[in-house]
């Protein structure tokens, strides 16, 4: 039996105020195959073998925190390039944040980094990254904001992956807004743009919530 909990900090961004909460390392790899004329597999190849890395951490204790001073997508940390940042909060639970990336190859100086610009609270409020404005009768519920990427792999003859680069950042921010009194509403923040109208949901047993979906592209830096 295994060591019991969270024990590996890939990105080694826990300390007294964000505590590691989950941890992954997923291999990734292609297969070739030959086949004969019956369709059987006569040869076999397993290539371009890498990892996929994945931290949850949680915002405990402290004051506000800058995200960007920790982590960005496109920094490479232990050889480990960031591809993705994802941030949930509620009015319920204490923030949490993902950080996801994987084996990073080539020369690191070269990767752009995207800031997200996003300070998290360390106590159990929904918060809206200033992405988002409800009007007067209108709260926010949950929230969650995800800096994502793309990632362009340069392959040998070998078929193995031999250089990366980080590219394309881009900031979406979701959020569940309810009211008491009226249909709840909100409009994107300066620098975002509304991925679509937003939603309602009611139903006779509850109160009803909408949804607004905000997004800008990240220019790297």
């Amino acid at each position: 039996m295994g060591a019991f909990g969270a024990n590996t900090d890939h990105y080694g961004l826990a300390d007294t105020n964000i505590k590691l909460i989950a941890s992954s390392k997923a291999p990734n790899s292609q297969i070739a195959q030959a086949m004969d004329s019956q369709g059987d597999v006569t040869a076999e190849t397993v290539f371009d073998t890498f990892y996929s890395f994945e931290c949850q951490y949680r915002k405990v204790a402290g004051a506000s925190l800058t995200l960007d001073t920790i982590a960005q997508v496109g920094q490479i940390i232990s050889s480990i390039g960031i591809t993705g940042i994802a941030v949930a909060t509620n009015n319920t639970e204490r923030p949490t944040f993902t950080v996801t990336g994987e084996t990073y190859f080539g020369d690191t100086s070269t990767s752009e980094k995207y800031a997200s610009g996003i300070a998290i609270l360390a106590t159990k409020t929904a918060q809206d990254f200033s992405a988002f404005t409800c009007d007067t009768v209108t709260r926010v519920v949950s929230t969650s904001a995800t800096m994502s990427s793309q990632v362009d792999r340069a392959q040998d003859s070998q078929g193995q992956t031999v250089a990366t680069a980080i590219y394309q950042g881009r900031l979406e921010v979701s959020g569940e807004l309810q009211s008491a009194t009226a249909v709840a509403a909100a409009t994107a923040d300066t620098g975002y743009t509304l991925n679509g109208p937003i939603g309602n949901t009611e139903e006779h047993t509850g109160y009803g919530n909408s949804t607004i979906n905000v997004f800008k592209n990240v220019s790297g830096a």
